[in-house]
C-alpha cells in the first residue's frame, strides 16, 4: 500500500489504511505519503508488527497541511474508543522537501493514541532525513507530548543527497508508551 513518492496534486488519497474491525493483525507493513493520517486504527484487540511509514514528502507548505489546529497528521491515529492495541517495531521517516528551502513542515504528533492499560506500544523509531531542500519534522512522537524530532538544524547535510537510506537521518529517539515507569 503505497502512494507515489511525490505527485501532491495528483496523488489525492488520504489514507492508506483503515481498520473497522476488531481483532485484526497486521505484519511487515509499508505505507507510505498519504496525504492525511496514513492509518486509522478503529477496532479493538488489534495487533501490529513492523510499520514502516513515511509521511508526504510534497505538502506545499504548512498551511495546506493542516489537521484542524495541528500541523500535518499523524501516521497512525487509534481511535479514542480503542481500549487494545499492541504495536511492536514502528518506524517513520520524515523528509519534507516540496516548496523549497523556505519551506518548513511538522507533524503535532507521529502517533495519536489513547492512553489506556491494554494499549501498548515497543520499540518506536521516529527519524528526520535530512535532505537538500527539506526542513520541518515531528514537533512528538506521542499525542503532543515529548521531545521534538527536528531536522531543520540539519538542512543540507546528508552525506548522501538523493538517498533514502544511509547516512541521512539527523536525529532520532525510540520510545515505548506507555513507559512502564509511568503506568
Amino acid at each position: 500500500m503505497k502512494r507515489a513518492d511525490s505527485g501532491w496534486t495528483t496523488s489525492l488519497a488520504d489514507h492508506g489504511l483503515i481498520v473497522n474491525g476488531d481483532n485484526v493483525s497486521v505484519y511487515g507493513m509499508w505505507l507510505e505519503h498519504y496525504q492525511k493520517t496514513q492509518i486509522l486504527w478503529n477496532g479493538n484487540h488489534g495487533r501490529a508488527i513492523f510499520l514502516q511509514n513515511e509521511p508526504p514528502y510534497d505538502p506545499p507548505n504548512q498551511a495546506a497541511w493542516m489537521n484542524g489546529t495541528k500541523e500535518g497528521y499523524p501516521f497512525l491515529k487509534v481511535a479514542d474508543s480503542v481500549t487494545s492495541f499492541r504495536a511492536d517495531g514502528i518506524h517513520t521517516w520524515a523528509r519534507m522537501s516540496a516548496g523549497g528551502s523556505d519551506n518548513t513542515c511538522f507533524l503535532s504528533s507521529a502517533i495519536e493514541t489513547p492512553i489506556a492499560d491494554g494499549i501498548v506500544f515497543n520499540a518506536v523509531l521516529a527519524l528526520v532525513i535530512s535532505y537538500p531542500e527539506s526542513r520541518g519534522g515531528f514537533r512528538h512522537i506521542f499525542n503532543d507530548v515529548g521531545p521534538a524530532v527536528d531536522g531543520t538544524p540539519y538542512h543540507l547535510t546528508s552525506a548522501y543527497p538523493q538517498s533514502d537510506m544511509a547516512g541521512i537521518s539527523v536525529n532520532a529517539r525510540v520510545a515505548s508508551f506507555p513507559r512502564a515507569d509511568a503506568r
